[in-house]
């Protein structure tokens, strides 16, 4: 992938993966509660693929950082 120039262009995939993880989180607590199979397995996939997004997001931090 090509250099990225802006770290600022990479904080964006971040808060939208924390958004989905934050929102996630919420569900999964009410489903619980509600002992709503469907929507704790629904939930804990979301906040699963979030967290992979943001693993994948992260080395391009540290690339940036070692650069300037």
């Amino acid at each position: 992938m090509e250099k990225v120039k802006n770290k600022r262009s990479l904080l964006v995939p971040v808060w939208f993966f924390s958004v989905f993880i934050i929102m996630g989180t919420i569900k999964l607590c009410k489903s619980i509660a509600e002992h709503d199979t469907l929507h704790i397995v629904m939930s804990a996939i979301g906040i699963a693929l979030s967290l992979i997004g943001i693993i994948m997001v992260t080395p391009y931090f540290r690339k940036e950082t070692k650069e300037l």
